[in-house]
């Protein structure tokens, strides 16, 4: 059986120097540089990925583009050191990644090989529920802002025909995956710079942090209203991918060779939510990981190991120094807040202040319960991502939520029917778990505390799910091809 990695990640290195070049490069044009050269620079970076034969790297940098990995810039229209962004009309403005994905579509259509998706059948039904929420929308009320607003959006959607229509071998999904992971660990370098100098990594390129006060002792950490110590700059994308699928390659393949490099990615992204003290990813991770370690990866030596390594830095750095007992101590306060959504009395502010957000998102949905109010200005009234399903509810109904029902099963159905069509002895059999955990966890999270499907939800989200979708779709056929290998195999024996 074909579990060996190390063949489709040659030239690995190379590229992953070509995508920090690149990220480098684009840094400095932004912030060392005018405006026009901005906008010159990012133009030019088009035309390249046109020609660009390297699908996958382009499509992890615009990742990367997306969710400000490190801070090293701002994506936000109206700073001259922000992400290039052009306006093509009066009122009507488009960032570089909005154009990238454009731009991406139509190299598919033009150079790409075309492909059909294995969830296409849901997918399709979810085109339907546009349909019918975009004519629902004309009639409730909608403004041409409204229409750039979700035009954008929906472009990111676009990622569905151009990944696998660009991405033509094996080796080119494997490496689009494997150079995310290195970038978990300038998440957590940027965190741990930000909790030791108060600064985040991108003030080396004279880039304001919202960390940046002058504290000049621990009390005055404990200020009430003083200084939050929450590491910045946390890319959800790059953290769920990182965590997931480090686990599905590790069980995917027999060969040792990259699988420390897994593991320590794995663990990064462990220390990564637990410093970002950011509720839902810490419910999704450490959730996950607990099923994963009792009944998917199984205790192992290597698992043992670097638990062990890892909680022996972590009491060292709890005990010697203090603002990282600091920030821990307010981690564990802030997720132990979700307790008090099963009180008479909540005193979170936080919390309380999530109640009052559902509340405003019901009372939206309660005027528009069956289609909901679509991309309609209403909707902007009530919308708030925190409300997790209830914001759902709010833009698409309950015959819009019935849909991604359907959704869910979907994915559900074929995970798990793919997974008995495979023999023991095929890796992708246990791999696949994983992916199964994967929307279980991200569920929990919707149901719970942040919108994590949808149609109108942030643009990083929707890419993620774009790279979850595609990904998922290719390693399902390559194991029914290895797994019709292995049955051949064993008739000839």
């Amino acid at each position: 059986m074909d579990d060996n990695i190390t063949p489709y990640l040659k030239g690995y290195i190379l590229d992953l120097i070509q995508l920090i070049f690149l990220v480098f490069l684009s840094i400095c044009i932004i912030n060392y540089t005018s405006f026009t050269m901005n906008q010159t620079y990012f133009l030019i970076l088009l035309v390249l990925f046109f020609i660009s034969k390297k699908n996958h790297i382009w499509f992890v940098f615009i990742l990367l583009v997306l969710t400000r990995i490190g801070g090293f810039f701002d994506v936000e229209m109206g700073d001259s050191k922000s992400l290039a962004y052009y306006r093509v009309a009066p009122g009507v403005v488009f960032h570089f990644f909005e154009l990238f994905f454009f731009a991406a579509l139509l190299k598919a259509i033009i150079k790409g090989e075309k492909k059909i998706l294995i969830f296409r059948k849901p997918i399709k039904y979810i085109i339907y529920l546009i349909v019918i929420i975009a004519l629902l929308s004309l009639g409730i009320g909608i403004t041409i802002d409204d229409i750039i607003y979700h035009t954008r959006l929906l472009l990111v959607y676009t990622g569905l025909i151009s990944i696998p229509y660009l991405l033509l071998k094996k080796e080119d999904y494997i490496k689009l995956v494997y150079l995310i992971f290195p970038f978990i660990f300038i998440i957590l370098s940027d965190q741990l710079f930000y909790l030791f100098t108060k600064q985040s990594l991108g003030s080396f390129f004279s880039i304001s942090s919202v960390a940046n006060i002058e504290v000049k002792d621990i009390d005055e950490l404990l200020a009430p209203g003083r200084f939050e110590l929450r590491a910045a700059n946390v890319s959800v994308p790059v953290i769920i991918i990182s965590f997931f699928f480090s686990q599905f390659f590790i069980l995917q393949q027999k060969s040792t060779k990259y699988k420390s490099f897994l593991y320590f990615v794995l663990f990064a992204s462990l220390i990564v939510v637990l410093l970002s003290a950011t509720r839902y990813l810490m419910g999704i991770i450490f959730f996950s990981f607990i099923i994963s370690v009792l009944f998917i990866l199984k205790v192992k030596r290597q698992i043992i190991l670097y638990s062990f390594s890892g909680i022996l830095l972590f009491v060292m750095l709890y005990f010697v120094h203090p603002r990282f007992k600091l920030a821990i101590d307010q981690d564990f306060e802030r997720f132990m807040t979700v307790k008090e959504l099963s009180e008479e009395g909540i005193t979170d502010e936080t919390v309380n202040g999530r109640v009052t957000r559902v509340k405003n998102v019901l009372a939206g949905f309660k005027k528009s319960p069956v289609l909901g109010m679509g991309f309609s200005s209403d909707y902007f009234k009530y919308f708030d991502f925190h409300a997790g399903n209830f914001n759902m509810l709010l833009q698409v109904g309950i015959v819009g939520f019935l849909f991604f029902v359907y959704f869910w099963f979907y994915i559900f159905y074929v995970i798990n029917n793919t997974r008995k069509k495979l023999s023991k002895i095929n890796n992708y059999r246990n791999a696949f778990s994983i992916l199964f955990l994967f929307v279980v966890s991200t569920m929990i999270a919707h149901f719970t505390t942040k919108q994590m499907f949808g149609i109108s939800i942030d643009k990083e989200l929707i890419f993620l799910w774009v790279i979850f979708l595609v990904s998922v779709d290719f390693f399902i056929k390559d194991a029914l091809e290895q797994e019709d290998k292995i049955q051949r195999e064993y008739i000839i024996k």
